[in-house]
């Protein structure tokens, strides 16, 4: 089970969350949401997404590959020419890769599906 630890994935059912975590779950509509596991806590699996965190069992995991991208991660968008932050991630099953809603930085979410290399990273420091 360690080695889900820094994974990224989703639950794909609400039974698989602890009771303690299933209220916020089912408030946010978490169900397949990209989540990143970042520990164990008592035999569950300790998952994020954004600034929620969940108790899930490991059985209801599913790994996918790390995204490209992560939440709030700055970002340029050549076709609109503007600078943005990553909202959500989200997995595209037919096509078994994700894509990316950004905000841009008038606060008003850009109106389409971006993949990876629809993007570029900003690198701030």
């Amino acid at each position: 089970m360690n080695k889900l630890v820094n994974s990224w994935g989703c639950v794909h059912r609400s039974r698989f969350i602890t009771p303690t975590s299933q209220e916020a779950f089912e408030r946010e509509r978490m169900t397949g949401a990209t989540m990143r596991c970042v520990g164990i806590e008592d035999g569950y699996l300790v998952l994020r997404y954004r600034d929620e965190t969940f108790l899930a069992s490991p059985e209801g995991y599913w790994q996918r590959p790390a995204p490209d991208y992560t939440w709030d991660q700055p970002v340029f968008v050549p076709s609109k020419g503007v600078r943005a932050t990553i909202k959500s991630i989200c997995w595209h099953y037919k096509d078994e890769r994700y894509f990316y809603h950004v905000i841009g930085e008038d606060g008003k979410k850009l109106k389409k599906r971006y993949y990876a290399e629809d993007l570029e990273a900003i690198n701030e420091r």
